[in-house]
């Protein structure tokens, strides 16, 4: 270590040794402004009470917490990380480059002095089994080279370096690149995204994929929330965890209401080193089915009995008797799941519900081939099954019923029809990139306004209770799933097979634009509003500069310059931003022309592209590849057979299906019967007497996953330097 490193980390180690003493003073001398809050808007007082002196809104922040994500263990994840990004704040305030704060053997030696101070964990050490043939449930040990990239409860990767506010290391983008604040996001969403029109219809793709993709969304990133005492609220000085969105004078909608309450996405730094702050996500990266196992090995006991996933009667979801879903039916309760979002619509439910299914019936079959088999056995066999089919799913019939032939072919987004895949490439991460958590919002512009549930393809269900149901009525609300003689999830799934989806556009219906969470008039949210005030949140930089990582051309001051946006979307965002440098990546993202083969722009294309070729290329256990990690050919060619219409047909009463569930029935997608869609022969999967030890997965996560001190022995002369430091910077004797 370098002279000039000692020093250094000496005066990291006496701004580490007061992080503690001065990080709640801080936060709280910032709550009370006594400095800059971190908030991207100025907010007035509002106090809105009912005659018992509560809120009227319906534990409104507790609803998005829920969406979000509310972990209770990323509390302490956020408290270690908000400390060090003190630490590095005042690094940089003692005069320190940010260069010389983040080199490699700087962050080291401050990385120990965290350590031993108690701010941070001691890191893990991965003995990871390179031949496993099956995954590990947190996604870890999948890349041997990086054992933890993809897996749960790590930083959301950065395709670009973020943009956070000028002289910080984490404050949400506030100004733009003239130093003029930004525009008011809900200003944003009324001007850009209202839709005036009604409702524009695809005629192509069903809502099977407006549903996907947020079944999707929910397998692979879960962004938590902050913990804030009290939740945020509308004071003009409001906490720096919290990003509250005024409303604007005048506004069409919200009349009696000063603010939209919104916490900050919870800080995240699992290497614990100094930086920009980071965002964390809970869940596995992988296509894994972390939506149906859940992303740790606790939330897998809890929904695996033996070989099958727990289900209640009529193979509905078992219940989570925890969960704060909205009950106004007797007999009916909250969904226990992979993932605590469940409950968000019904038909996201369905969509849980017709994977569990499909898992069972895979067991069911597997244990009548394959009778020697015990639960382990059948339960990992039947988990890699499913996994596979939600894979190939993806990958042959979601992705292209949006994105061009040209984005599938340059990403290699397109499967093989014969042999193994061999593009898988350790040095490609497949962690989950934080543009893509904002970009993916783009789903948000197939949302319909309604919930339904048909008793076959395109038959409304005749009952006392009949659709359409209001989608604001089903919020958080599993009500329709228990209609039906509780057959209510096989009734939306043919609902979602049947109907066609909204146009992908720049609107966003008023449904969740307007009445996300609503319980009574004018106390809903703004789902649009939130994906921008989320990306400046986030730090991630402008429209603009997303285009230039594409290798598109440059937004400059010029409108011009918007080369791929028309004259009318153009005007619009002239008549929000002062610059077109400015514009959030959300809005542009959506405000594109389509390109040709897609309805979507070049950019989105781009960025989606680049992300499922990471979540490809960059897992081991991809279904294409050999095994162990893959399958035998001849099994492959059975994955290969599989559709969303096959497993529809596999668990549901119906007797016809198109062939492509995702689009809607036309000349090219003919209606045909279920017995004639290509299916799964899980004969392929006959063996021998293979067995595994009972509690496999459990066992292998504590034989690959051993968390214990740092190998001090390695690293003994600068650890006892260090402790010297502390010694010296705490009092103590030399």
């Amino acid at each position: 270590m370098t002279l000039l490193s000692l020093e250094f980390i000496l005066v990291a180690v006496l701004v580490i040794c007061d992080v503690k003493a001065q990080f709640t003073p801080f936060y709280e001398e910032v709550t009370s402004g006594g400095k800059e809050s971190y908030s991207s808007v100025e907010i007035e007082n509002q106090t809105e009470e009912d005659d018992q002196g509560e809120p009227s809104r319906r534990n409104f922040e507790d609803l998005l917490q829920k969406i979000h994500g509310n972990i209770p263990n990323t509390e302490e994840i956020s408290n270690s990380a908000n400390q060090i990004l003190y630490m590095t704040q005042r690094l940089l305030e003692e005069g320190f480059s940010f260069e010389k704060v983040t080199s490699d053997s700087v962050a080291a030696g401050i990385k120990d002095a965290l350590i031993l101070r108690g701010i941070c964990k001691s890191p893990t050490v991965y003995k990871c089994n390179a031949l496993s043939p099956y995954r590990t449930i947190d996604g870890s040990c999948n890349n041997i080279q990086y054992p933890e990239r993809g897996k749960s409860f790590v930083a959301q990767r950065r395709a670009i370096g973020p943009a956070y506010k000028t002289g910080t290391v984490g404050g949400p983008r506030v100004t733009g690149v003239t130093g003029k604040p930004l525009p008011n996001p809900r200003t944003i969403s009324n001007v850009i995204h209202s839709n005036k029109y009604g409702v524009t219809i695809n005629g192509t793709i069903s809502l099977h994929t407006f549903q996907m993709g947020q079944f999707l969304d929910h397998d692979i990133i879960q962004t938590p929330l902050e913990t804030v005492t009290g939740g945020c609220t509308c004071e003009e000085n409001t906490r720096p965890e919290c990003i509250s969105i005024k409303i604007p004078e005048g506004d069409p909608f919200f009349t009696k209401r000063a603010c939209l309450p919104v916490k900050r996405s919870a800080a995240a730094n699992p290497d614990c080193t100094p930086g920009f702050r980071q965002q964390l996500n809970t869940l596995t990266s992988y296509i894994d089915g972390s939506n149906v196992y859940g992303s740790t090995e606790d939330e897998l006991t809890e929904l695996r009995d033996g070989g099958y996933m727990k289900t209640s009667s009529e193979n509905n979801l078992p219940e989570n008797p925890n969960d704060g879903c909205v009950i106004d039916h007797n007999g009916e309760f909250c969904h226990l799941a992979g993932e605590a979002r469940v409950d968000a619509v019904p038909s996201l439910a369905s969509y849980h519900t017709l994977f569990v299914m499909e898992h069972n019936r895979i067991v069911n079959a597997l244990k009548s081939i394959n009778p020697s088999w015990n639960v382990e056995k059948l339960f990992q066999e039947a988990r890699k099954i499913n996994i596979a089919q939600m894979q190939h799913i993806v990958y042959n019939g979601f992705l292209n019923a949006f994105l061009s032939l040209d984005t599938m072919i340059t990403y290699n987004l397109l499967s093989l029809n014969t042999g193994y895949s061999f593009s898988y490439d350790p040095k490609r991460d497949a962690t989950v990139s934080n543009e893509f958590g904002i970009a993916y919002r783009m789903g948000h512009t197939w949302i319909p306004t309604y919930q339904d549930l048909y008793s076959d393809l395109n038959i409304r269900l005749l009952g006392p209770e009949m659709g359409p149901f209001d989608l604001v009525k089903t919020f958080n609300n599993p009500h329709l799933t228990f209609l039906n003689r509780k057959k209510g999830c096989p009734a939306l799934l043919k609902w979602l097979t049947s109907e066609a989806s909204p146009a992908t556009d720049r609107f966003v219906e008023d449904s969740v634009r307007n009445r996300l969470f609503e319980d009574s008039p004018g106390d809903g949210f703004d789902l649009v509003s939130l994906n921008i005030n989320r990306g400046r949140d986030h730090g991630l930089p402008p429209y603009g500069d997303h285009r230039v990582s594409c290798g598109y051309s440059a937004v400059t001051s010029n409108w011009n310059s918007l080369v791929d946006h028309n004259t009318e979307e153009v005007e619009l965002l002239r008549q929000v931003y002062d610059d077109p440098r400015d514009i959030d990546l959300f809005t542009g993202l959506l405000t594109e022309r389509a390109i040709t083969g897609s309805s979507l722009g070049p950019t989105l294309n781009c960025i989606l592209g680049r992300e499922f070729q990471n979540l490809k290329e960059g897992d081991s256990y991809w279904y294409e590849r050999p095994e162990p990690q893959g399958f035998s050919i001849a099994q492959l060619n059975e994955i290969r057979k599989t559709s969303l219409s096959a497993v529809l047909c596999a668990n549901l009463d119906l007797t016809r299906i198109q062939s492509d569930a995702f689009r809607l029935p036309g000349i090219s997608n003919y209606l045909v019967r279920c017995t004639n869609v290509p299916s799964i022969d899980l004969r392929k999967w006959k063996s021998g007497t293979q067995r595994l030890k009972p509690g496999y997965g459990r066992e292998t996560q504590q034989r690959n996953l051993q968390t214990g001190q740092m190998d001090m022995d390695a690293q003994s002369s600068q650890s006892d330097i260090l402790q010297e430091l502390i010694k010296l910077a705490s009092g103590g004797e030399k």
